[in-house]
């Protein structure tokens, strides 16, 4: 299976390193999610991955309203964004404080039915865009996994990536 996913994507790291990140993070080990086969799991890969492997460059956080399954908006000086990046329900959300055109205090967090996966927050970036029109936003972090397809278990890392902008108006 190892061999199964280092040939899906050369972001995953096993073992070791994995073991380290976990610790690191003190984050606790995912809860374990079963698939019945590989397929299974390349199709729960194949949906988290179409988000996680978002660049600085393209907007992977989509704005929808939160009436369409998203969540957004502002609150008093806070900005939050949620956007479904997969499995049975994983929701990605950034959040942030801001005061007209400038932001702080950025963080990010998983939530939903994250059955197999944890996410941790490294860091990212907030910046006002040349036009000062809007603020664009950068979080860096790690999806764990821990996945088990015909009673064969693994727990890999995925290094992370996500970006978007909230307007200023």
């Amino acid at each position: 299976m190892i061999e199964h996913l280092k040939k899906r994507n050369n972001n995953y790291t096993f073992q070791d390193e994995s073991t380290f990140l976990l610790s690191k993070s003190k984050n606790k080990l995912p809860e374990p999610i079963y698939f019945d086969n590989i397929e299974e799991m390349d199709v729960f890969l194949n949906r988290m991955e179409s988000i996680t492997n978002g660049s600085s460059n393209s907007a992977v956080i989509t704005h929808a309203p939160p009436n369409d399954g998203g969540g957004g908006g502002d609150d008093e000086g806070y900005f939050k964004k949620s956007a479904y990046i997969g499995g049975f329900g994983v929701y990605m959300n950034v959040g942030f404080n801001f005061n007209g055109c400038s932001g702080s205090n950025l963080n990010s967090w998983i939530s939903g039915f994250t059955l197999g996966v944890t996410w941790h927050h490294t860091g990212g970036s907030l910046s006002t865009s040349a036009q000062n029109d809007r603020i664009n936003f950068t979080v860096i972090g790690y999806m764990n996994y821990n996945i088990f397809v015909e009673s064969i278990g693994t727990v890999f890392t995925q290094n992370s990536t996500f970006s978007d902008h909230k307007p200023c108006n």
